[in-house]
């Protein structure tokens, strides 16, 4: 027991320590994330000492389960491959180009009008894909109209990461944990739409209050529109996107058919659509697999990683140690705050596979769900969103120090969990 807690405290330092000391590597033209390098190295101490046999995880990856982590990954693969495809076409460019120009020079309109558009996008697309889209245009934007960029990125983080919790599609977590738990897409929308808006709206008022001097000076509007770049891809991939959503819906209503299924069916049918379409118009090769390079393929090793190590937690009885001091009648706010505090020590993917060999009640998994999301509002280390995200903005020469960002981000995220737990609490009562 206590080899195994040691692999995993050490995976976790090495895991903290890559992020902020060596967060890529350069081979080359290439760079290469680390985030999951530590979290390899662990399984494979696990397997050197016998913790864990070949055999143990073979059985687990394969086993008929909702927690199966292949099926999680292809779910939440299946849906970022229709958000590339819509994000190659031009389609979320284009929309932020768009309000930008009918902003009329006024920075409070286009703050509530970028949050809108994000906001709504993001619950229908997914987190990781808008902080990739519009983190470049807004500081692009801010650039040009020589304004302050900090409260933009700052709006887009919070709003891409809070309304992520809306469907059970917006964030690897929520599907983690709510598969875990065996919630469908309805279920799961019915209890979590309310927390999630209270959230929305919560931290946008704080927002406006951190910047509202910022936002007082006129800005530059550029006359250079964005425009669709494909619009047969365009309108392939939003009917692709709109028919998956309902048919998750509809799926609620019928067990047996499982969420990945539909979203990687819908997703093949449309990677083959989309290929026949391309090399008919005789599209170089290297633009027509261009979806396939921007997947987050690393994401796969790192969570499939930390599901093993997580197995090693529970067969040696450390997760039931952790589950015995969280399980109260107050569990919304026990389970909700340990694991947004430990989203930013573990990040809020492994954070999300541990807790959900621990959460055994509803009220549980929901609050975890939110810690998961709203965590990542308070370090960068919270999610991989928040990786990416920074070094993005650190590319593009804005310059924010993680203390700039942990303020920001504790002034936003801690009355924000503590109204969407709140809310959470309410609803379940009732």
């Amino acid at each position: 027991m206590s080899g195994v807690l040691a692999i995993f405290i050490v995976v976790v330092i090495g895991f903290f320590a890559s992020v902020f000391f060596v967060p890529q590597i350069k081979v080359k033209n290439f760079v290469i994330e680390t985030f999951w390098i530590f979290p390899v190295i662990g399984v494979i101490a696990l397997l050197s000492f016998s913790y864990l046999t070949f055999e143990e995880i073979w059985q687990n990856l394969t086993a008929n389960t909702s927690v199966n982590p292949l099926k999680i990954l292809t779910l939440f693969f299946s849906m970022t491959i229709i958000s590339i495809y819509l994000d190659e076409a031009g389609f979320f460019r284009y929309l932020a180009s768009r309000t930008a120009s009918k902003s009329g020079g006024s920075q409070k309109k286009f703050f509530y009008v970028m949050y809108l558009v994000i906001s709504v996008l993001t619950v229908f697309t997914s987190n990781d894909i808008i902080i990739l889209t519009f983190t470049p245009f807004l500081c692009y934007f801010c650039k040009n109209a020589r304004i302050s960029a900090k409260p933009y990125l700052i709006m887009e983080f919070v709003a891409a990461n809070t309304w992520s919790m809306f469907l059970i599609i917006g964030n690897p977590t929520n599907i983690y944990l709510a598969t875990s738990y065996g919630l469908n897409f309805l279920e799961y929308s019915k209890v979590m739409a309310l927390p999630t808006i209270v959230a929305g709206l919560s931290s946008l008022f704080i927002m406006r209050l951190l910047f509202s001097k910022q936002l007082k000076d006129a800005i530059v509007v550029s006359n250079n529109e964005a425009v669709i770049e494909d619009k047969f891809v365009l309108v392939a991939s939003l009917i692709t996107l709109i028919v998956c959503v309902i048919s998750l819906v509809v799926s609620s209503f019928f067990k047996e058919v499982e969420m990945w299924y539909i979203a990687f069916s819908l997703a093949s049918l449309l990677i083959v659509v989309v290929i026949i379409y391309k090399f008919a118009n005789r599209v170089q090769p290297k633009k027509i697999f261009y979806t396939f390079s921007h997947l987050p393929w690393l994401l796969i090793p790192f969570v499939l990683a930390m599901f093993i190590m997580v197995l090693a937690l529970q067969k040696y009885g450390i997760t039931a140690g952790i589950a015995s001091s969280l399980n109260t009648s107050y569990d919304v706010f026990t389970y909700g705050l340990t694991s947004f505090l430990l989203a930013n020590v573990l990040n809020n993917i492994p954070m999300s596979v541990l807790f959900s060999s621990i959460a055994t009640t509803k009220s549980a998994v929901l609050a975890t769900i939110i810690a998961s999301n709203i965590g990542a509002l308070l370090s960068p280390v919270g999610a991989l969103a928040g990786i990416m995200w920074s070094n993005i903005i650190k590319s593009n020469g804005v310059k924010m120090s993680m203390f700039q960002f942990v303020i920001y981000g504790a002034i936003v995220s801690i009355p924000t969990l503590i109204l969407s737990l709140g809310t959470l609490y309410g609803i379940l009562l009732i």
